[in-house]
């Protein structure tokens, strides 16, 4: 399992080159990735060789973690943050 948190001047290249990269890891097999500003969680899992199934998560929702056999809380993750605010706190 690895877990990122997204920002607008790394999204790209953590959605794509550095996901690319990771899947050289044999053992590999969860990708979460939290956004900063809302939230909203993208979840990988390998499901063969070459396919990996995409889901998404927003407030409100559990995310489950199949790697670690458990689940997280979307709104749990981002308690405590305002997304009102310039610094996100």
């Amino acid at each position: 399992l690895i877990v990122e948190i997204l920002s607008a001047s790394t999204s790209a290249f953590d959605l794509k080159d550095k996901f690319e990269g990771y899947k050289s890891i044999l053992t590999f097999r969860e990708y979460l990735l939290l956004a900063q500003d809302r939230p909203f969680l993208m979840r990988y899992l390998k499901q063969a060789e070459r396919f990996w199934l995409q889901s998404t998560y927003g407030a409100g929702e559990v995310v489950p973690i199949e790697s670690l056999g458990c689940e997280l809380d979307v709104d749990a993750l981002y308690q405590g943050i305002n997304f009102e605010s310039d610094t996100g706190f």
